[in-house]
């Protein structure tokens, strides 16, 4: 019970804070939102599949994959609390995507329908400002990561994500980091270990 008191109060901070709602567009849409849990590494959106949902998320870490012509998942972006867990391509345009949604840490989020959100983004003004800035920031976390693999070793790219976000080595799964990374796990291994011993000799 303690519990959903606290996802719910997160939500109004993220919907009041973030966004900028006001108190009557908060009421307005809050009957139509849903509190949902993902275990980890459960999928939450699956592989060619139509998107259904606005998600929020409220605790917990999302991650956003695509497999390759061998068969592997890549994991390409890591979405975080008070972040929208979307595959937004695919809600706009309601065409099959070859995104796949999991839960890499324990998710909560608040969910609402397409056909919902698209009314509320239509009549609503911080319901287009959540598209627009949710879009606008995926796209620039996205390209800014592609050009870090085209030009940074992998050594570079750990440090900077390590700067960026120290506690992902704990909340994270190598498997998962490596392949954010664009290398293998024993590679990531490695430059861990040499990351650690020249951050303790400093």
């Amino acid at each position: 019970m303690q519990e959903t008191v606290n996802l719910q109060q997160s939500l109004l901070l993220t919907l009041t804070g973030k966004y900028g709602f006001s108190h009557g567009e908060v009421e307005s849409i809050l009957p139509h939102i849903s509190l949902h849990s993902a275990s980890r590494n459960q999928v939450v959106k699956p592989y060619v599949h139509y998107e259904s949902k606005l998600r929020i998320i409220l605790s917990g870490i999302g991650g956003y994959f695509v497999r390759n012509n061998k068969g592997d998942d890549l994991c390409f972006y890591f979405a975080m609390p008070g972040e929208l867990f979307t595959d937004f391509k695919s809600l706009f345009d309601q065409k099959q995507s070859r995104i796949e949604l999991r839960a890499i840490k324990k998710l909560e989020t608040a969910d609402i329908d397409r056909e919902i959100f698209v009314h509320f983004t239509e009549k609503m003004e911080h319901g287009e400002k959540i598209r627009r800035e949710a879009t606008e920031k995926l796209f620039a976390d996205t390209l800014e990561h592609y050009l870090d693999l085209l030009t940074l070793t992998a050594a570079e790219r750990y440090k900077l994500l390590f700067e960026k976000h120290p506690d992902f080595t704990e909340l994270i799964d190598d498997l998962y980091l490596a392949s954010y990374l664009g290398i293998k796990p024993q590679s990531l291994s490695r430059i861990k270990n040499q990351f650690l011993k020249t951050k303790g000799s400093k």
